[in-house]
């Protein structure tokens, strides 16, 4: 290659290219949880053109631009680029305001071209534009998308930065295919984005049949192992969902930036994917639970995506949902089970649950004290003092709930020897004790439960509750 085609100009996307997501999904999702009836506007104003349809959404909603997810292997290649040379053109669909914004920021292009008016600088129209500029083969080409190929055709070198193998197998068959910068996500990143971890609240749907101690009841155990199967999928569907509506919100935390979606290792494509497909699978397996189970499941997807986009910005309502979504797993084992739940146990598990739910914004809230405000969140420094009296009495609560429920006459029916569950009352709550006591000592990130599957003295302590509750069983 010669000198002067080592120095043609390096064209470069925007999306999934130097930021890794797409600036018009994003509106979209903010202009969503805006109002969720705002979906048929965007349908109307989509009709009028794409250019409209961003153009709308540019007025409407705004961008944190600072807090995008940039590519630094991307920029780092492209400053190299400049460093030989290179001018550095960002040329997008995005609309040229955005684009001006971005670059404002990142100090790197030398010239910025968006869409405008209503030109929609993408696919043909991209190619056209860039060979009446720098003529046929006269500029490298960076992009990601199936879209950009009629730009490839007719670039001097095609650069793809992508992780759907569609697409690279389209542009490797070009001749002037020269490397592809794309950083493929992996199978962790995947078991990362479900949050597979969180499967262990899911044991709540076995809570029916092993009080009712129907543990030699094979049919029935088997059927409760389909329904946490079931339910897990359902659950990591709403996770990927909630992950996608909060990107914006996740990328200024401390720890939920480095989550997959909202750091872009999976784009939201791909986690649209993951989610339908998941979600799916796992109403499929509960058509083979029981009909009743499928509705329940369906009815718990339902407040889910309401609490990802409405409840959860409501003080007291955001915390008793969360409270209210772990009830429901009980409810799930009920059905799954045909074990009719006691009304002692729902009301232990609600108050019980509030407390966990409560423990996690106020270790949220704690651990980003200096923050004014728990972004996407309503809380503020001031709820710290509500939110662990809320927390600790609740706490309290369902402690003196279990203790009632040793002294009923029901309990001398399941367990030969009943006074083992006053030590499992005194450990309950220890164990509640402790977590709050480490979430106010900084030691809890935001998660009690991820926090207390990986800390010794909270993870003996329960298992100490489940030996002496078998004590009280057999002995």
């Amino acid at each position: 290659m010669n000198e002067s085609n080592k120095k043609l100009p390096i064209c470069v996307d925007l999306d999934y290219t130097v930021i890794n997501s797409d600036i018009l999904i994003e509106s979209i999702l903010l202009f969503i949880k805006q109002n969720p009836l705002h979906i048929f506007l965007l349908f109307f104003w989509f009709l009028k053109g794409k250019t409209y349809l961003k153009r709308q959404l540019h007025r409407k909603v705004k961008i944190d631009i600072a807090n995008l997810p940039y590519n630094e292997n991307i920029l780092n290649f492209l400053r190299k680029k400049k460093k030989e040379g290179h001018k550095l053109i960002l040329v997008t669909a995005s609309l040229q305001e955005i684009a001006d914004e971005i670059n404002k920021n990142l100090q790197l292009f030398d010239e910025v071209f968006g869409t405008q008016n209503s030109y929609n600088l993408k696919s043909k129209n991209k190619a056209l534009f860039l060979k009446d500029k720098f003529g046929l083969k006269g500029f490298d080409y960076l992009g990601d998308s199936i879209f950009d190929l009629p730009v490839w055709k007719i670039a001097n070198k095609a650069f793809v930065t992508s992780d759907f193998k569609f697409v690279i197998k389209k542009v490797s068959k070009l001749k002037n295919f020269a490397e592809n910068l794309g950083q493929v996500a992996t199978f962790k990143d995947f078991i990362k984005s479900i949050r597979i971890h969180q499967w262990i609240k899911n044991i709540l749907i076995f809570a029916p049949l092993l009080l009712a101690h129907r543990f030699d009841d094979t049919l029935l155990f088997v059927q409760c192992l389909i329904a946490f199967v079931s339910f897990s999928l359902v659950a990591s569907s709403c996770y990927i969902i909630n992950d996608i509506f909060d990107i914006a919100n996740d990328r200024i935390h401390p720890q939920k930036k480095n989550r997959p979606i909202a750091s872009g290792k999976i784009s939201v494509y791909k986690a649209m994917f993951y989610s339908f497909s998941i979600l799916s699978l796992g109403l499929f397996l509960s058509s083979w639970v029981n009909f009743n189970f499928f509705l329940l499941l369906l009815f718990y997807s339902f407040i889910n995506l309401t609490y990802t986009n409405y409840f959860k910005y409501i003080f007291i309502i955001d915390f008793f949902t969360l409270a209210s979504l772990y009830v429901v797993r009980i409810y799930a084992g009920s059905i799954a089970s045909s074990v009719e739940v006691s009304n002692w146990l729902l009301a232990f598990s609600m108050f019980f649950f509030i407390s966990l739910a409560v423990l996690k914004r106020y270790s949220d809230l704690i651990q980003n004290e200096n923050n004014s405000n728990l972004t996407g969140r309503p809380y503020n420094v001031q709820s710290s003092i509500m939110l662990l009296t809320i927390g600790l009495s609740s706490v309290f609560a369902s402690t003196i709930i279990l203790i009632l429920y040793i002294n009923t006459q029901k309990v001398l029916q399941f367990y030969k020897s009943p006074n083992f569950l006053w030590l499992d009352a005194f450990l309950v709550l220890l164990w509640s004790l402790l977590l709050w006591n480490d979430a106010n000592q900084r030691k809890i990130a935001y998660d009690p439960v991820t926090y207390a599957l990986k800390d010794p003295k909270t993870l003996f302590i329960a298992c100490l509750i489940i030996a002496i509750w078998i004590l009280a069983i057999i002995v």
